[in-house]
């Protein structure tokens, strides 16, 4: 294997972490932010016409 490759491969790894971190960062904001505001939560899903995709 090359350096440049395996340098790829810890990248792309680094990136998945931080991308699920980052996921998980905005989950939980949303699951507290819903929580105390869960009329307005629903009125702006019905306004846009979005399904809940949590």
């Amino acid at each position: 294997m090359s350096s440049r490759s395996r340098e790829n491969i810890i990248k792309t790894n680094l990136d998945a972490e931080c991308g699920l971190q980052v996921k998980i960062a905005i989950a939980s904001s949303w699951k507290s932010f819903i929580g105390c505001n869960f009329d307005y939560f629903l009125l702006l899903l019905l306004n846009n016409g979005v399904g809940v995709r949590l």
